[in-house]
This record gives structure tokens, sequence and C-alpha cells, in this order.
């Protein structure tokens, strides 16, 4: 039997039959996927949401049904990528024993952070989406840089590894 052997960082030892190997491989590219998609859509919100957000009457009415369309998108596609990406991500994680890796911690801290955001997102988009005008918080106002931020703190952890 062929086996395949995958060179990780310092914390990540594994030596799999080819097979396995592989699919650890496609999991790992499957994760990166699903969270270009969650992350792209919350940057789709991040712009949208400010905005739409301070116009009342006509304006938003002629919004209406993109924003109809956009909380579609959210609940479905995007709400969809997150939990695929963060099913994806543990599993890479269990598979690669990554346990306790500093650099881990700081990711998933990172994503965390990131849900807590789209959720606020959600509920702020389908309100708007109903027609309901509340004041948009700072955090939502901003949140397109805070996404940026976050995205690159997770992409400098899972690349460099730094410790």
């Amino acid at each position: 039997m062929l086996s395949v052997s995958v060179r990780c960082p310092t914390q990540c030892r594994f030596s799999y039959p080819g097979t396995i190997a592989v699919f650890y491989l496609v999991l790992r590219m499957l994760h990166a996927t699903a969270m270009s998609i969650w992350v792209i859509g919350m940057l789709v919100i991040a712009v949208t949401l400010p905005t739409v957000q301070p116009s009342h009457g006509p304006f938003l009415q002629t919004a209406r049904p993109f924003l109809n369309g956009l909380h579609w998108w959210t609940r479905y596609v995007t709400t969809t990528a997150m939990a695929l990406g963060w099913a994806l991500g543990i599993s890479a994680a269990v598979m690669a024993h990554w346990y306790g890796a500093g650099w881990l911690t700081v990711k998933v801290l990172a994503v965390v952070a990131l849900s807590g955001l789209f959720g606020a997102q959600s509920a702020a988009l389908r309100r708007l989406a109903r027609g309901e005008t509340r004041p948009l918080p700072v955090l939502l106002r901003y949140s397109g840089p805070l996404i940026f931020g976050a995205v690159v703190l997770v992409l400098v952890m899972v690349f460099a590894k730094p410790f």
C-alpha cells in the first residue's frame, strides 16, 4: 500500500496511508472554501448595512427586494458555509493533532468573535429587510475593518504559526 507523508509544521505529525492523507488535504480545501464564502458574505453585509440603514421612505422601499434577497442568501448560504467551516475546521484540527497549539487557540478566538459579529449582522439585516429602522450600533457600522482585521489575524496564525 502506498504511504503518503503529509508535511506539516512542528505540532502536526502524522503519516497515513495515501487515501487518508488525500482526505485530509480535501478536508482542508473544503474548509478554506467554506470560510471564504462565509467571509465574503459577511463583507457584503458589512457594506450593505451602513449604506441602507440611514435611508427612510422611498429608498428603503426601493432597496427592499435587494435586502430580502441578501437576507435569503445570508440565511441559507452564508450561515451554512459558517457551520460547514466550523465542522471541517474542527475535523482537520483533530486529524492533525493540533490540540492546545497556541496559534490554534488565537485562531479559534478570532473565529468565535467573527461568529458573534455575524449573528449581530444577520439580526440587523433581518430587521432591515422587514422594514424596521433602528439606529445601527457602532460595531456594525464599522464591521468591515473588524472582519478584515480578524481574517488577517487568522491567516497569519494559519500560515506563520508563530507559537
